[in-house]
This record gives structure tokens, sequence and C-alpha cells, in this order.
């Protein structure tokens, strides 16, 4: 930040390159077995369950355009907003899968969306 004074802060790095590269590549998973053996969407499924109400996504905040080019403005979704839409468009993905029959589909397994009791 102090290079580069006029950067905005999301355009920061948040570690140094050894530091990204040792997260990356150097750190072994093998303390962790469990989180390798399951799917991201399973993963995020289970967070959504725990923090329902936890920010998942920053984004620009939509404000009709006033802002300013470089407003550091933002807006949260939560694990549970974000979990809402998924199901929604699962659900709309099968039921348009379901009318189409199917047929551009790789696999003859039919889609289901996946919940968030």
């Amino acid at each position: 930040a102090s290079r580069e004074p006029s950067a905005r802060l999301v355009d920061l790095p948040m570690a140094s390159e050894s530091e990204q590269a040792a997260v990356l590549h150097d750190w072994p998973l093998s303390h962790s077995p469990a989180l390798c053996e399951q799917c991201v969407h399973t993963l995020f499924l289970q967070q959504a369950r725990r923090t329902p109400h936890a920010a998942a996504l920053l984004l620009p905040a939509s404000d009709g355009g006033g802002a300013s080019e470089g407003s550091s403005l933002l807006r949260s979704v939560t694990y549970g907003a974000l979990a809402a839409a998924a199901e929604r468009a699962a659900k709309e993905l099968s039921q348009l899968l379901d009318k189409d029959g199917g047929s551009d589909r790789g696999s003859s397994r039919k889609a289901t969306p996946t919940s968030v009791p």
C-alpha cells in the first residue's frame, strides 16, 4: 500500500508471492483429509447451514450508476441467500432439462437440486 498509495484496497495483494506459494503449493493437505474428500458444493452447503447470515460474497454496490468509478461501496451476499439462489437455479435447470427430455445431457442421470435444511 505504501508503494502505491492511490491503489484501491481491493486491488492490493493480501499476501506476498512467497506466502501465496506456501499456501497454494507447499502446505500439505494431509492434515485435513476430510476436506479433500468432499466436493466444493458440499462444503459450501455445510458452511451455509452453520453460518447462514455470514457474508459469503462482497460485490460492488449497484446504486443505479451514482457511485463514482473506483468507489469502495460494497454489498454483501450471505451464505443463506447464496444457497437459496443456487437452489432456485438448480430447480430451474432441472425443470428445463426435464422439459427438454434431457436429450443434450451427457449422462442419463436425472439432475436434482441440492437443498439447505
